[in-house]
């Protein structure tokens, strides 16, 4: 054998060489393209699986979200409820500690009009059923400034507020109902009671159940 015709058989040996790597790589490009497309098609899936729970757990926590508020809403409403029913059954006591300065009011007006009414008016008397008128006056608007406090309709809070002070003004509140009864009520606070922290009308209605 010539020594071209060994270098043809060379080439042609290398040709088909070439041309079977080439046929390799062709396939291998055609298993990569199919692996490329079954990873997107995964992804795709995987992504549309997260993004459906991602939307599920938005509607639960919103869902969640709007239970606890009507459960809030409801505690309120109940708590209004209570309160008004409450004063309800207190409407005696009211009534008995709201009459009282309101007549005492009545009484020392007529007295001041008839110390006036004098050939020579006694400004002293006068003035002091005038003071005793303003200390009826502001007996009374206490009692309705409690009576408010306990049915105003408001959402709980919380701040500071003294157990003493809190407890004397439910006392005072059912002073006229505890009386009607024939009881009595001792007070015996323990002085310097630290101050705490609520809701100090949900702690009179409390003391209420109680009493």
């Amino acid at each position: 054998m010539s020594r071209n015709d060994e270098l043809y058989d060379d080439l042609s040996r290398l040709n088909n060489e070439l041309i079977n790597l080439q046929r390799r790589l062709a396939k291998k490009n055609v298993e990569l393209e199919k692996a490329h497309d079954q990873l997107e098609r995964r992804v795709e899936e995987r992504t549309a699986e997260l993004r459906s729970a991602n939307e599920r757990l938005r509607e639960e926590i919103a869902e969640r979200r709007r239970i606890e508020e009507e459960s809030r809403k409801l505690r309120d409403e109940l708590a209004h409820l209570n309160r008004v029913e409450l004063v309800g059954a207190l409407t005696a006591a009211i009534a008995h500690e709201t009459n009282q300065p309101l007549a005492a009011i009545l009484a020392n007006a007529r007295a001041a009009l008839r110390f006036l009414d004098r050939d020579t008016p006694d400004l002293r008397e006068v003035r002091d059923a005038l003071e005793e008128i303003v200390a009826d006056d502001k007996r009374a608007g206490e009692v309705i400034v409690r009576v408010r406090k306990m049915v105003k309709h408001e959402e709980a809070h919380s701040e500071p507020y003294d157990l003493s002070a809190v407890i004397a003004e439910v006392l005072q509140l059912i002073r006229g109902q505890v009386a009607l009864h024939g009881a009595t009520i001792t007070e015996d606070f323990v002085p310097s009671l630290p101050m705490l922290r609520g809701d100090p009308v949900q702690i009179q209605q409390v003391m209420l159940n109680l009493l």
